[in-house]
């Protein structure tokens, strides 16, 4: 009899373990969640424990565009969206789509987002593979589109299953710039940075 209560234990301590760990970070304005700890791939890294800094609601003219979560490796000492950017760690944003957005209008945003932070033509071969994937890729309801900073080499983009990788460490900053940046999306940074 005590024998199969151990394991009964054992699994309740399983479940609750489970349970605490899928915390569930909820987006205001919106009915998505972004959980609060993943465990994901970066580069050819198996198993980085990551951490969320904060979730946002990107809005344009009153239609929610996409909701958005920010993520750092877990032990990281950052504290200031300054810090974040300049990071060369483990860290990734993912966009949980809320409408369908042609690829060309998609990549355009992300341009203006990098040619507010730097002078036109900085990132032209990069912005051209960019525009290219998204081209190939559009983004509808419900889809998920990762950037993912790679140490030491620069940003992975992943829509659903489709990848495309462009090394270059100044480009990937310019991705984190957009929302963390000087001339960063509005209303956005204060609440990607909230968890840090």
């Amino acid at each position: 009899m005590a024998n199969r209560k151990v394991p009964a234990l054992l699994l309740g301590s399983l479940l609750l373990s489970a349970i605490a760990s899928a915390e569930m970070i909820p987006v205001p304005g919106s009915d998505l969640t972004f959980e609060a700890n993943i465990v994901r791939t970066i580069g050819e890294q198996e198993g980085v424990k990551l951490r969320c800094t904060g979730v946002a609601l990107r809005e344009k003219t009153w239609l929610n565009v996409y909701a958005i979560g920010s993520y750092v490796v877990e032990d990281t000492t950052i504290k200031t969206a300054g810090e974040l950017v300049a990071a060369d760690i483990p860290k990734a944003l993912l966009l949980k789509i809320n409408r369908k957005v042609k690829g060309r209008k998609m990549a355009r945003a992300f341009e203006k987002g990098i040619n507010a932070n730097y002078p036109k033509g900085t990132f032209e071969n990069e912005l051209k593979a960019f525009r290219r994937f998204f081209d190939e890729n559009p983004v509808k309801k419900g889809d998920e589109v990762w950037f993912i900073h790679v140490p030491g080499k620069g940003v992975w983009c992943v829509k659903n299953k489709n990848e495309m990788q462009i090394t270059s460490l100044g480009f990937s900053r310019a991705i984190w710039n957009i929302y963390f940046g000087d001339r960063h999306v509005k209303k956005l940074k204060e609440a990607l940075i909230l968890r840090l």
